[in-house]
């Protein structure tokens, strides 16, 4: 079953993780589309289409949103309780992505609504595959 194109937004402070994400999805050979911010200030913004973000041509509404928790300005708790609030994402589904494996911020995130959570790998191939059949 081939999925169809989505829109995926990465909340993402490491440039580095960015950039292996990026080459796994594209190795994994999925149609989706990657935009990436660096802290979860913009990812609210990306997700509101203000301030540099307006144009939606350039900045698409997300179909996934992909966050870090431990992120500059605002954190993936911070998005996923902001994303949870807005009536109108209340069907975008969150994942997060933390390198965090302690089972009171797995917790804190599925209590705050995360869709799903995963640990950080260098392969990502958990995300994959659930990109892969779940979105």
């Amino acid at each position: 079953m081939l999925s169809r194109s989505k829109k995926i937004l990465y909340a993402e402070d490491d440039p580095n993780d960015v950039v292996i994400f990026n080459m796994v999805l594209k190795r994994a050979t999925l149609p989706h589309q990657l935009y990436s911010v660096e802290d979860g200030e913009a990812a609210i913004e990306w997700l509101q289409g203000i301030g540099k973000f307006h144009d939606r041509d350039k900045f698409p509404m997300a179909d996934v949103l992909i966050v870090d928790l431990k992120m500059p300005r605002k954190s993936g708790f911070d998005v996923l309780q902001w994303v949870r609030a807005n009536p109108d994402l209340a069907a975008l589904p969150v994942i997060v992505l933390s390198s965090s494996d302690d089972p009171g911020d797995v917790k804190r995130a599925h209590a705050l609504g995360a869709t799903t959570y995963f640990v950080k790998s260098a392969s990502f191939q958990e995300l994959i595959q659930y990109l892969r059949t779940s979105v």
